[in-house]
């Protein structure tokens, strides 16, 4: 019989599984439990997991249909699916587009019309300081605005791009290979969203890749 996973709360939006081995085969049960924690839990953590890119890859597809990274240079030569957050180039030498990528509060990919579930990160080896991956629940940042506030952003449809926001431009555009098309559109999603599950609203804004809202006559500041 497969062990019922054990969720031990972390803070007030994250949890950790403990019991569970993502290099196995995860069965229907073992799952469901997972999928609910998530559910509740913006973020979980598995804690002691050493999964080559093929068993991360396998995971991720039992959440939905796993997409390839937009930064062609940073996926795994085997599987496109998985890509490499580093600050180290294939020779050794210092990347300094790694250094400061994905440095700026965002959510991942919410220019696309379909947006992602979700976002999955490994950690194999960090800096001895200043490595740490900070996370922010969307759901409390809601819940503790004022209430006109509130009513008026319920409204609001957010403009994302792909490197559009007021921090999106200060980190892109550095000459890496984006696998970009040429004709995408911006894309509008409400400022405000419900949980698919939960029902629970949510602040669907970033300053990477939201740079207005429709209706809202805002200057666009120059592409650096």
């Amino acid at each position: 019989m497969t062990a019922v996973p054990v969720l031990r709360p972390l803070s007030p939006f994250g949890a950790e599984i403990l019991g569970v081995d993502l290099s196995t085969a995860i069965d229907n049960a073992v799952f469901h439990r997972i999928e609910t924690a998530f559910a509740e839990h913006a973020v979980l953590v598995f804690r002691n997991q050493r999964l080559c890119a093929a068993e991360l890859a396998a995971f991720g597809s039992l959440f939905g249909q796993v997409q390839p990274h937009l930064l062609k240079d940073y996926r795994h030569p085997e599987h496109a699916a998985v890509s490499f957050i580093t600050n180290v180039k294939p020779d050794g030498s210092l990347d300094e587009f790694g250094v400061k990528r994905a440095s700026s509060w965002h959510s991942d990919e919410t220019w696309e019309q379909n947006l992602p579930r979700l976002a999955m990160l490994h950690a194999l080896e960090l800096p001895a300081e200043k490595g740490g991956t900070m996370f922010a629940d969307m759901r409390a940042a809601y819940d503790a605005l004022p209430d006109e506030l509130k009513t008026k952003l319920d409204g609001m449809i957010g403009l994302h791009g792909r490197a559009d926001g007021p921090d999106g431009l200060k980190l892109y555009g550095q000459g890496e290979t984006w696998d970009r098309r040429p004709d995408d559109p911006e894309t509008g999603h409400p400022a405000v969203r419900r949980h698919p599950f939960t029902g629970r609203k949510v602040l669907f804004v970033n300053p990477t890749h939201t740079h207005g809202f429709v209706g809202v006559d805002q200057k666009k500041p120059p592409p650096i």
